[in-house]
């Protein structure tokens, strides 16, 4: 039986692996950036360098499309931007980490369910968690709701922080769900860090996710990026 002890253990090797795909993916990320160092302001729609577009009213959010190998089942979906009046803990603390629904659906805006199976203790120098992920379905019931067996970590470094999650095969999140259709997620996640000489956090947020069933690309194209700014408006909402 999984215990909080053993957790971080019992997957280290998963973490270590999750952490360093994620921070390849955001750091790679810093040479291509649109502007220095943060995105533009640009009007919605408007597409800058690099494959940066815009897609949020107030401009300060920039979302692309990757795809990181010929082999990918689904692209990688990325989105930067700035929340202002807060700190990178606020965001952790306030927003990722808490269990509240209303903090749930600012980063998973179709939430129909959370249960944690085991975390370690959040004053541990790399938190661990095991949970469930449930999502409603939409568009008149064409699209059928999904779960994700998922494990997530977040580390402080060099006044950053990192919050990776990604899906593992363990018994405990694989409880059938009848009628979910079961997603798999590749490490994702964010990186918080502070704006220097203003109360303010850059934000950069990955999302690389396998929704499975039979969904058409062009909803998922057209759903996930307003569903990644969304992350920016409603959070610098909660803070």
């Amino acid at each position: 039986m999984m215990t909080p002890e053993s957790l971080a253990d019992d997957y280290s090797e998963v973490i270590d692996d999750s952490f360093a795909i994620l921070k390849a993916d955001v750091l790679c990320d810093y040479e291509n950036l649109p502007g220095d160092p943060h995105p533009p302001v640009m009007k919605e729609g408007q597409t800058c360098q690099n494959n940066w577009e815009t897609y949020s009213d107030t401009g300060v959010v920039c979302v692309k499309k990757t795809w990181k190998s010929d082999n990918d089942v689904a692209p990688c979906y990325k989105a930067v931007g700035i929340i202002p009046n807060c700190t990178p803990d606020d965001i952790l603390s306030q927003v990722i980490l808490n269990p509240d629904d209303n903090c749930i659906r600012v980063w998973n805006p179709t939430h129909a369910g959370y249960k944690v199976i085991c975390e370690t203790d959040r004053s541990d120098l790399r938190h661990v968690r095991l949970f469930i992920l449930k999502q409603d379905g939409g568009l008149m019931a064409v699209v059928s709701p999904r779960d994700f067996g998922q494990l997530s970590a977040w580390v402080k470094e060099d006044g950053r922080i990192w919050y990776m999650t990604t899906s593992v095969d363990d018994e405990s999140v694989n409880e059938p769900n009848p009628g979910y259709v079961r997603g798999t997620v590749w490490p994702s996640g964010f990186m918080l860090e502070p704006v220097p000489n203003s109360n303010a956090t850059r934000v950069h947020y990955t999302m690389h996710a396998d929704l499975a069933g039979s969904l058409p690309r062009w909803i998922i194209d057209w759903a996930i990026p307003p569903q990644m700014t969304s992350f920016f408006t409603l959070a610098a909402q909660l803070l």
